[in-house]
C-alpha cells in the first residue's frame, strides 16, 4: 500500500504509473550506499534490503510481463518434470531426488480447458515478471558496488524467507484483466503454481514440509570466502541467527548479550 511508506517520518507519494516499488527501494539502496561511501568510506556498511516482490498482490510493469507471457501454457505438471531434471543436472537435487506427488486438489493440467490454462499462464506470468524485476534491480545494486571498488570486499546474503505460497486454493484469485497492468493488486497464483514454484517438495508456506522451510541461500564475499570451487553448492542447513552473528562478526560489531547465533566463519 503506497499510504504505508515511509523515510524517516516522511510519508513517500508515489509518481503515477512509473513508480514500482521493487525500482523504488533499490534506488534508495544505491543513494544509501553512495552516502556511505561518501561520509564514511573507511567503515563497514550494513544494507537490509527487503524485496516484497515477488509476494502477494501480484502486480508488474507490462514490458516485463510480455517477456513471459505463454512461457507457462505447457503447465505444472510437465514443467515441474523437467524442473526437477535440471535441478539434478546443476547439482541443486541428488540424482536419486523424485517429485513429490501433485496434490489432489490441484487438478492435472490438461483437465483445464483452454481458456482456463490461459488464464493460469498469465498469473503465472505476472509472477515470473517479478522475480524478473528482482534480478534486475539486485543486478544493479551489484553494479554500483563493482563500479565504486567495494564488490570483492562486500559479502551479500541472498535469501528468501518461505517456500511459495498456496493461500487461496488450486487456481489462485485474480482478475484476468487486471494481470500484466500496473497497480492492480489483490492477485494470488495459487496451489497449482506454488507446486511448480516449489518443486521437487512437499507443501508450501506454513508447513514445516521442505516446500515451506527450505529456501536457497547463496553468498558471495570473494575476498573473505575461501579460495575452491567456483559455484560450490553447500547442503548443510543455515539459520537466520547465524546470519546475523556472521554479519556482526564480518563488520567488527559489538554482539548483544544475549545473541544465540553462531558466526559461520568461526564455526567452520
Amino acid at each position: 500500500d503506497p499510504r504505508n511508506l515511509y523515510r524517516g517520518n516522511n510519508s513517500i507519494r508515489t509518481h503515477g504509473e512509473s513508480y514500482y516499488i521493487t525500482d523504488a527501494i533499490s534506488e534508495e539502496a544505491i543513494e544509501f550506499i553512495s552516502d556511505h561511501q561518501n561520509e564514511r568510506s573507511n567503515e563497514p556498511f550494513f544494507l537490509y534490503l527487503p524485496y516484497n516482490a515477488p509476494h502477494f498482490p501480484l502486480q508488474c510493469m507490462p514490458n516485463d510481463y510480455d517477456k513471459y507471457r505463454g512461457r507457462f501454457m505447457e503447465g505444472w505438471d510437465v514443467l515441474r518434470a523437467r524442473r526437477l531434471e535440471k535441478q539434478k543436472k546443476m547439482g541443486l537435487v541428488p540424482e536419486n531426488t523424485k517429485l513429490a506427488p501433485r496434490p489432489e486438489i490441484v487438478p492435472a493440467w490438461d483437465s483445464l480447458t483452454p481458456e482456463k490454462q490461459n488464464e493460469m499462464d498469465a498469473i503465472m506470468s505476472t509472477y515470473a515478471a517479478m522475480v524478473d524485476r528482482v534480478d534486475q534491480n539486485i543486478g544493479k545494486v551489484v553494479n554500483h558496488l563493482e563500479q565504486s571498488g567495494e564488490l570483492d570486499n562486500t559479502i551479500i546474503f541472498f535469501l528468501s524467507d518461505n517456500g511459495g505460497e498456496a493461500e487461496t486454493g488450486p487456481l489462485g484469485q485474480f482478475k484476468y484483466e487486471d494481470l500484466g497492468q500496473y497497480g492492480k493488486g489483490g492477485n494470488k497464483y495459487g496451489r497449482g503454481w506454488a507446486t511448480l514454484s516449489n518443486t521437487p517438495f512437499r507443501e508450501y508456506k506454513h508447513y514445516t514440509h521442505q516446500g515451506g522451510v527450505q529456501t536457497p541461500l547463496i553468498v558471495h564475499w570473494p575476498d573473505g570466502i575461501a579460495p575452491g570451487p567456483k559455484n560450490r553448492i553447500l547442503s548443510q542447513y543455515g539459520y537466520l541467527p547465524d546470519i546475523v552473528e556472521t554479519i556482526m562478526d564480518v563488520a567488527g560489531a559489538t554482539r548483544p548479550t544475549m545473541n544465540k547465533g553462531k558466526s559461520i566463519p568461526e564455526g567452520e
